[in-house]
């Protein structure tokens, strides 16, 4: 991953605003998938260690797992379809600001242009 610095005086040391908003999604994205199969491998390990002190039996031990997985399962899907319509949104309203930008630079192009004709 490439890192942005401030002030930085060459623009070849310096990502894009693309890039570095790319590189910023991917890393959150991996740390969030991180964090929810952190959670499972705990859940795993909590029901493991309820079975072997005998608060459960093995039976017990087996449907808690199953139950509390289905039901991550579940909420893992939901997540990540809801994290996917926020990074689109985002991507969306990122897309139309550079098409702004691009706009207002095409038409200061143009003016300039004209204003170049007229000194000739």
């Amino acid at each position: 991953m490439e890192t942005v610095r401030v002030n930085t005086p060459s623009p070849k040391e310096t990502p894009s605003r693309e890039t570095a908003l790319r590189d910023f999604v991917r890393f959150s994205w991996k740390a969030t998938r991180g964090l929810v199969d952190k959670a499972e491998s705990d859940v795993k390990k909590l029901v493991t260690a309820l079975s072997k002190s005998g608060k459960i039996t093995p039976e017990q031990e087996q449907q808690l797992f199953q139950q509390v997985y289905a039901r991550m399962k579940d909420n893992r899907v939901k997540f990540e379809q809801d994290i996917e319509g926020h990074i689109q949104n985002t991507v969306s309203k990122i897309t139309k600001i550079y098409q702004d930008e691009i706009y207002a630079i095409e038409q200061n192009i143009d003016r300039l242009e004209k204003k170049f004709q007229n000194l000739k």
